[in-house]
């Protein structure tokens, strides 16, 4: 199969990158996956030439659900995420400093023990 060939019908042709810019993911992540899929890279005649995968357009569809069903974390999800679990540990460390307190009081109205 020839670059300047058109892809087969149900098939596209891209690079790495558009791939990972398709997909929403890294390049390495990219190249990663089409590996495990097993999908055909034609390697340009120039040393430069970035390779061509030729992605069945059924699968990159599939890989788009799959990448909206489990988006990648951003950064600030993972701000909120730990913001939350700060309040969480604070709200807690609040009701624990309450039982303290009220355990203290409950000692202190027992008869002393000879």
């Amino acid at each position: 199969m020839d670059l300047e060939e058109p892809a087969p019908p149900g098939d596209e042709r891209l690079t790495y990158a558009q791939l990972a810019d398709r997909l929403g993911i890294s390049r390495a992540a990219a190249q990663i996956l089409v590996r495990r899929r097993g999908w055909q890279r034609i390697q340009g005649t120039h040393p430069r030439a970035p390779a061509v995968i030729v992605v069945p357009t059924e699968a990159l569809a599939a890989e788009k659900w799959r990448q909206r069903e489990a988006p990648p974390p951003s950064g600030n999800s993972l701000y909120r995420t730990v913001m939350r679990i700060a309040e969480i540990q604070a709200e807690h460390t609040a009701r624990l400093d309450r039982l303290d307190e009220l355990l203290k009081e409950i000692l202190a109205r027992l008869p002393p023990t000879s």
